[in-house]
C-alpha cells in the first residue's frame, strides 16, 4: 500500500512539477528530491518481484550464435567442463566488457539469468528486450535488496541458473582484481552449489581499455565445481573467500607465457593511453600518448612498444622499466598507495560535471557542474550545482569503497538508490587515477587503519 501510494505520487508529481521545482523542493525539504522521485519510478520498472527465467527458443538460437561468434571473434575455447546441475550459482572473474557473451558460449544450451548494472535499464529500446531475456538489474558496489530477492527467486522457486562477476567491475589491468568478502554473504544467502568458470587471456587483445579489438586471439575458460551446498551452509566464511578467491585467480601475462600465445596487429596500444597515466621517467601525470603498437611520453620521450607477446620491447638505451601494461598499472596503483601512507591529509579535487541516470534518456544527463574532492579524512565531497541550484553531497569511504570506471572519460559512483557520472572537463583520462585512488583505500588504507 505504501508502495503504491509513493508510486502514485510519483508519477502525479512528475507530470505537475519540472526538474527545477523538485529540487526547489528539494532543497527546502518539502518534496522528494529529482533522484528520489527517479528513485521510485525506478521501483516501478524494478517490478515484478517474481522474474521469469529467459525464453527457451530464443535462448537457444541466440546462444548457438553467441557461440560460433565468440569461437571466431575471441578465438574462445573451453578446455576444462563439468556438468552443472540445476539449480546452481556460477561466479567468474571479471577480465572483459565480453564475458557475459562468454559465459553463456560456454554453457549453452544451459540458460543463464544474467545480471547488469541498472545504467543499461535506463535505455527505452533496450530495457524490454532485457526484460524479455530474463536480465536481473544490480547497482554495482551498493546494497540492492531488490536484486538480492531476485537471485533468490531465479535460483531457488525457479530452479535456475545465474552467475556474479564478484569483483564487481573490469579492473582492466589484465590480472584479478579486489573481490569483497561480501560474496560469502551471498553465496550463504542463496544456499544452493556453486561452480566456477575461469576466463583467461582476455586481456591480451580484448581488454577494457583496447579500442580496437584484436583479431587472432586466444580466450581460454576452466568450468569447475566449487562448493557443494553442504559447503556453503557450513563452511568457514573466512575458508569459503579464500577458496572463491583462489579460484578466480588469473594474470593474462602468466597465461601467455604458459601457452605461448601471440597476437598480430599495428594496433595493439590504442587506448593504453587511458590505463596508464603516469609515465615512470618523469613523473608527470597526462603525458602518454599511445598510437598503433607504441605507447610514448610527451613530456620526456619515455617509448615502448607493445610485441606480438603482449609485452614491451623498449628502445636500445633505455630503461626497460616494465614487462608488461600490468606492472605498469601496479606502479600507478603503489604510487598513490605510498603518497597516502606519507600524507595522512591526502586529497584529489578535479572539476567535474554532473550527470545522473534518468529513466527513458538513454544514458546519463548532464544536470550540473562543480568540483569532484576525494579525502582520506572527508571522504567523497561534491560541491557545486544541480540543475541550477548550489548543492553538496557528502559520502564516507565506507559508503562508496570503489568508483566505478568509464575509460578515459568518468567515474560512475552510487549515491541514494541511484548512480551518479562524473565527467572530468579538463583531461577525462584522469578517470583512472581516481578509480585506482579508490581501490587503494578500500584494499589498502581502510585495512591498515
Amino acid at each position: 500500500m505504501i508502495l503504491a501510494g509513493a508510486a502514485a505520487f510519483a508519477f502525479f508529481s512528475s507530470k505537475v512539477l519540472s526538474g527545477e521545482q523538485f529540487v526547489d523542493a528539494y532543497l527546502a525539504e518539502e518534496e522528494p528530491s529529482v533522484v528520489e522521485r527517479e528513485s521510485l519510478i525506478r521501483q516501478m520498472i524494478r517490478r515484478p518481484d517474481a522474474h521469469k527465467l529467459p525464453p527457451v527458443w530464443l535462448y537457444f538460437f541466440a546462444g548457438l550464435v553467441l557461440k560460433i561468434m565468440c569461437r571466431f571473434k575471441y578465438g574462445m575455447r573451453v578446455v576444462k567442463r563439468c556438468r552443472i546441475p540445476r539449480p546452481a550459482l556460477i561466479l567468474t572473474n571479471h577480465a572483459s566488457n565480453f564475458d557475459y557473451q562468454m559465459i553463456g558460449a560456454a554453457c549453452w544450451p544451459m540458460r543463464i539469468s544474467f545480471l547488469s548494472t541498472y545504467y543499461w535499464f535506463t535505455f527505452r529500446k533496450l530495457r524490454p528486450w532485457l526484460r524479455y531475456m530474463g536480465v536481473i538489474q544490480k547497482y554495482q558496489f551498493a546494497t540492492d535488496i531488490t536484486a538480492m530477492k531476485k537471485l533468490k527467486y531465479v535460483i531457488q522457486e525457479k530452479k535456475g541458473v545465474t552467475f556474479i562477476a564478484p569483483e564487481g567491475t573490469v579492473y582492466a589491468n589484465g590480472k584479478s582484481g579486489y573481490i569483497n568478502p561480501s560474496i560469502v554473504k551471498i553465496v550463504k544467502f542463496l544456499k544452493v552449489p556453486v561452480y566456477a568458470i575461469k576466463i583467461e587471456g582476455a586481456g591480451l587483445g580484448h581488454g577494457k581499455w583496447q579500442k580496437i579489438q584484436q583479431k587472432n586471439t586466444r580466450v581460454e575458460l576452466s568450468m569447475s565445481a566449487l562448493l557443494s551446498e553442504d559447503e556453503v551452509l557450513n563452511m568457514d566464511r573466512d575458508q569459503m573467500y579464500r577458496r572463491i578467491v583462489d579460484a578466480l585467480h588469473f594474470d593474462d601475462f602468466e597465461f601467455q607465457k604458459r601457452t605461448g600465445i601471440q597476437v598480430f596487429g599495428a594496433s595493439k596500444a590504442e587506448g593504453l593511453d587511458d590505463l596508464l597515466y603516469l609515465c615512470p621517467s618523469c613523473g608527470k601525470e597526462l603525458a602518454l600518448e599511445a598510437k598503433g603498437n607504441t605507447i610514448r611520453c610527451t613530456s620526456c620521450g619515455l617509448e615502448a612498444t607493445i610485441n606480438d607477446s603482449y609485452r614491451f620491447d623498449w628502445p636500445d638505451g633505455q630503461k626497460k622499466w616494465f614487462d608488461n601494461y600490468s606492472e605498469w598499472f601496479d606502479f600507478q596503483y603503489n604510487a598513490l598507495y605510498e603518497q597516502m601512507k606519507a600524507n595522512p591529509d591526502f586529497e584529489m579535487s578535479d572539476p567535474v560535471v554532473y550527470r545522473i541516470d534518468i529513466v527513458d534518456t538513454d544514458g546519463y544527463v548532464d544536470s550540473g557542474d562543480g568540483v569532484l574532492t576525494l579525502s582520506l579524512k572527508n571522504g567523497w565531497t561534491y560541491r557545486g550545482t544541480l540543475l541550477g541550484h548550489d548543492i553538496e553531497e557528502h559520502d564516507s569511504l565506507e559508503e562508496v569503497p570503489v568508483a566505478v570506471m568509464k575509460m578515459g572519460t568518468h567515474i560512475e559512483l552510487p549515491y541514494k538508490g541511484h548512480s551518479r557520472c562524473f565527467r572530468f572537463k579538463d583531461d577525462g583520462r584522469i578517470s583512472q587515477k581516481w578509480h585506482i585512488a579508490s581501490r587503494v583505500i578500500t584494499e589498502k588504507i581502510l585495512k591498515d587503519r
